[in-house]
């Protein structure tokens, strides 16, 4: 039994994988590169599809393989005719694999009506827990909330971990009350950190004071983080000198959590201690300062921030006109651009991209200067401010800036030629998408850019023999959601590249056109 638990574990986890593909692969494609496709390009090898009632009939095997694959195909090629023949499946087979793959497949095509086989699955200890939470979680129903509830209290923490994320995906705010419950009676310390998250993940805020409990009782760690971050997310004012104070400490990820937890609340309680944490020796917890103030606009605040700004302070010089820039305070402007041009000032970056938040036209000249030196960072902050300040006379410089051979500059640069939309940077964004590096940045600026022009090259770049270049492509074409460009990606379904055809059926599915 233990020999096919693991051959049944194996089936699954690819399983999950396959069909979480699609809504991974996009952001993962964003971060990595690899060797250029073969040769031929994806449309020159057509994949042999199996036709639907082809697929419908393999249900039918007495080969449970071949079944597990027939469910398989019906989720890659979306074949909704199938969930009649999954509900007797998931009942009625005979193999414990067909089942659970079958219970899965009717979660991520979200049949309702099967949330209470799924659930009846539990009573087989030969089904594994991760495959009906999956399941339950793919309904997206606060129906499933009282089944998953259960495994919050489960031993294995990889389980209790995904019960919290499928809470929060069923949106089951209704079971808040019988969380709240548990963790008041839990005895295990370990478990706090599980109660803590799934009540911050539905926004319980009934649980404010249990949270607080959680936090005030636990040293710097995991259950602590998770207590702070929960706080935010239950809108908790009482916790905000606790979440300052967790700011301001040595305990890394309860800064983060707690910088998070005072952007929710926007508790203007807090202004003059994070005022005073613009100087702080951290320059994290100087520009997370810096980002929950910019939420707490106020004539009184905005008169307190220039006069920090005023003063000229090396460490709080930056973050005050970083705030001053997000609040679009006009009257600092010229004064941030005097700063910015003092080649000695302090984070000359960060400077520079408070201009890019006050997002006006008159400063282009002073980040045309900061653009053109030949070194330091103030240029990254330059490059970017000008895709907000900037306007079509910005859009050569930024073209030479994205041929630098620093790549960060490089990149900058492309990023904000997308934001001007310029159809006059086409041409540089084409070429720059041949450099596996910048293509990703190259490719979904040139999306942003309107026009038959820019679709075409996208649509080139989509049969591209590159596989970077394909799916960034794709992907781009799927957001972009014109429906002249169906042709396309209706071909590279049909690519000899399995990636490529999930990315197509996704890009299709996007913009809402179904295939027959």
């Amino acid at each position: 039994m233990k020999q096919y638990k693991l051959y049944l574990s194996t089936i699954i986890t690819k399983f999950i994988i396959l069909i979480s593909f699609i809504a991974l692969s996009a952001p993962f494609i964003l971060s990595c590169s690899g060797p250029d496709m073969p040769e031929k390009s994806p449309q020159e090898e057509k994949f042999p599809e199996k036709s639907s009632e082809e697929i419908l009939k393999s249900f039918q095997s007495d080969n449970p393989v071949e079944r597990r694959e027939a469910i398989l195909d019906c989720m890659e090629w979306d074949i909704k005719k199938c969930i009649p023949e999954l509900r007797k499946r998931i009942v009625n087979d005979s193999d414990l694999g067909v089942k659970s793959v079958a219970a899965v497949a009717l979660g991520e095509f979200q049949d309702k009506q099967s949330i209470p086989a799924i659930v009846n699955l539990k009573k087989n200890p030969d089904i594994f827990p991760e495959t009906i939470i999956d399941a339950l979680s793919r309904m997206e129903d606060p129906r499933s909330g009282p089944h998953l509830v259960e495994y919050l209290a489960f031993s294995n923490h990889t389980v209790r971990l995904l019960a919290i994320d499928g809470l929060s995906r069923c949106q089951a705010t209704n079971q808040g009350s019988t969380i709240l419950k548990m963790a008041l009676s839990n005895k295990d310390p370990e478990k706090d950190k599980t109660y803590a998250m799934a009540l911050g993940k539905i926004s319980y805020r009934p649980a404010e004071n249990y949270l607080l409990s959680v936090v005030n009782r636990s040293e710097d760690g995991p259950t602590k983080a998770a207590g702070l971050l929960a706080l935010g997310r239950v809108g908790s004012k009482k916790a905000t000198p606790i979440l300052i104070e967790a700011l301001g400490s040595e305990f890394a990820k309860g800064r983060e959590n707690a910088y998070l937890s005072l952007k929710e609340t926007k508790d203007p309680s807090g202004f003059s201690k994070l005022v005073g944490f613009l100087q702080h020796k951290d320059r994290d917890v100087r520009f997370f300062s810096a980002e929950i103030i910019a939420q707490l606009k106020s004539p009184a605040h905005l008169k307190r921030i220039r006069e920090e700004f005023a003063n000229g302070n090396e460490k709080s010089l930056a973050p005050s006109a970083q705030i001053l820039g997000e609040w679009k305070d006009e009257e600092s402007r010229k004064s941030i651009e005097s700063v910015l041009l003092n080649q000695q000032s302090p984070d000359r970056e960060d400077l520079a991209k408070s201009l890019g938040w006050l997002g006006n036209s008159e400063s282009e000249p002073v980040l045309w200067e900061v653009l053109a030196e030949k070194s330091g960072e103030a240029r990254y902050g330059a490059a970017w401010a000008l895709g907000f300040a900037g306007t079509e006379k910005s859009v050569d410089r930024l073209v030479l800036a994205s041929q630098s051979s620093d790549r960060r500059l490089a990149s900058a640069a492309l990023e904000s030629l997308g934001q001007l939309k310029s159809p006059s940077s086409i041409d540089a964004l084409v070429k720059s998408s041949s450099d596996d590096n910048l293509a990703p940045f190259s490719i979904p600026a040139l999306n942003q850019i309107e026009g038959e022009r820019a679709r075409m090259e996208l649509e080139k770049l989509a049969t591209s023999n590159k596989i970077i270049q394909s799916k960034l492509a794709i992907e781009s074409l799927g957001r972009r959601g014109d429906p002249a460009s169906l042709p396309v990606l209706e071909k590279i379904t049909m690519s000899s590249n399995p990636e490529l055809r999930k990315l197509a059926r996704f890009a299709i599915k996007n913009f809402k056109v179904k295939k027959d």
